[in-house]
């Protein structure tokens, strides 16, 4: 019976462990708050990273489409040569 008063007690002190562990990574890894206002902001440079993100979003939505079409033309090819080959 001893065993379960050990593991209880190794439960507690392992649950208080990663609380203060917890408590401490809190305090080393705090991020500060960003606000993001447009006070200050240059409008041309804004509108630049607003273009780019943009053609980036494009982009990455052509290539969503070519590596489909490829994923397709491999698996027709794949029944093709099974049907007919």
């Amino acid at each position: 019976m001893t065993g379960g008063i050990g593991f209880s007690r190794q439960g507690t002190q392992s649950f208080q462990d990663n609380l203060n562990l917890k408590n401490s990574r809190q305090k080393a890894f705090s991020y500060p708050s960003i606000k993001r206002t447009t006070e200050g902001v240059d409008i041309i440079d804004l509108q630049n990273s607003i273009n780019h993100r943009n053609k980036r979003a494009k982009s990455a939505l052509i290539q969503s489409w070519i590596v489909l079409l490829l994923i397709f033309t491999l698996v027709f090819t794949f029944i093709a040569t099974l049907v007919f080959g």
